[in-house]
């Protein structure tokens, strides 16, 4: 019984952290006394975590020099970029890796040129040789509190292994093992599923995420899915809930969704359409002009991507559908294609109530969903 008192003290002593913590981040300069009023704790807890936070390096607090009357206030101001987290994309075979501080912003970013004569393995090892020479490089102000992995498909912890359809190279390697042997064993590594990261990197920045269910979608070189409710993702019994990429939509056709919608197809799609003719624009660009190759094959994406709409919103009757990937570059009127296409096949209460968004980042949001987790792991532990 008093295990379980203390686990439920220390869960109240991270949620307050983190309450101080995200006010911080949303404010240039405040005092202990704003701190208390905006998240309703009491002054005590208020300056017991802001000790700490100093302490950390991640906030500094200074005497208020313009009040010239009565008791000085100590202002306090948040100091993002002491403590930093290195990102590593291993969604595709481009690996990649960012350098965010605590705000979430890229300071530095680095593209891996995969070597087709070597392993899967062998690249691996490569590029974490460069990972390391960038963090011997790293100046004495800043410090690195952790690593964050992107990987294409479900992880496993406890097997230490990944369950992925368009990289079969990485499902046979036990990456926590190896970049555990291959990186400074100073920094804890966090890995996990790329399309629940950006799921989490979406959930940031929805009003009231605690009160909505939300699905994302991701549409990228493969194409997956997740659904949060209650500011919480549901993985399933196997971690594999909501990967719509398998979703069979046609039938008789042999393919699931990913096959059929996926950047990769449609730029394959597009090549075969225009065959040798040369074209200068983006696709964007030929979309917003009205190419007729490009309108073809979007209005076929359309189809079938509306068609997994409506099976979402059926199944989970979510408040908004989040699309992420490489089609947010068509804008605004891709995503009116598919909604156009959802009147009358959804009862009018779930069409009226449905909103359908592209992701809130120009980035890719599985990077930064990748950074809150390792940020959220440092603050638990702080």
């Amino acid at each position: 019984m008093l295990k379980k008192q203390l686990v439920n003290i220390n869960s109240v002593k991270i949620q307050n952290r983190k309450l101080v913590f995200e006010e911080l981040i949303h404010t240039d300069i405040t005092t202990r006394l704003e701190l208390t009023r905006k998240t309703n704790l009491s002054a005590a807890t208020v300056s017991s975590i802001v000790e700490d936070f100093v302490k950390a390096g991640i906030t500094e607090e200074t005497k208020d020099e313009k009040v010239t009357v009565g008791r000085k206030p100590n202002l306090l101001k948040f100091s993002p970029r002491q403590k930093q987290m290195l990102i590593i994309d291993f969604s595709s075979k481009y690996f990649h890796y960012v350098v965010k501080d605590l705000s979430l912003a890229t300071i530095s970013s680095y593209d891996y040129t995969y070597q087709k004569q070597l392993t899967y393995l062998q690249n691996i090892e490569l590029f974490c040789k460069d990972i390391c020479g960038a963090i011997q490089g790293m100046g004495e102000e800043d410090e690195l509190i952790g690593i964050g992995v992107s990987v294409p498909g479900p992880y496993n912890q406890e097997q230490d292994s990944i369950i992925n359809c368009l990289i079969p190279e990485i499902e046979g390697i036990s990456l926590q093992k190896v970049l555990s042997g291959c990186l400074p064993s100073a920094y804890p590594i966090i890995i996990d599923h790329d399309v629940k990261l950006a799921a989490m990197a979406e959930l940031e920045r929805v009003p009231d995420p605690s009160y909505k269910s939300i699905f994302f979608m991701y549409l990228g070189e493969g194409v997956g899915g997740a659904s949060a409710a209650g500011n919480e993702i549901y993985e399933g019994a196997n971690h594999l809930a909501g990967d719509v990429g398998q979703m069979i939509i046609a039938h008789g056709t042999g393919q699931n969704l990913e096959q059929m919608v996926s950047w990769t197809e449609f730029v394959r799609k597009m090549e075969e359409l225009d065959g040798n003719a040369v074209h200068e624009l983006s696709y964007a660009e030929r979309f917003k002009e009205g190419d007729p190759a490009v309108m073809l094959e979007l209005e076929r994406i359309v189809d079938y991507l509306s068609s997994a709409v409506i099976n979402i919103a059926w199944m989970f009757d979510p408040h908004m559908i989040i699309i992420g990937g490489h089609y947010n570059a068509f804008g605004s009127r891709f995503i009116t294609m598919i909604s156009e296409r959802l009147k009358g096949r959804l009862l009018k209460d779930i069409y009226d109530k449905l909103e359908l968004r592209f992701s809130h980042y120009d980035e890719k949001s599985t990077l930064v969903g990748a950074a809150i987790a390792v940020r959220e792991r440092w603050i638990d532990n702080l």
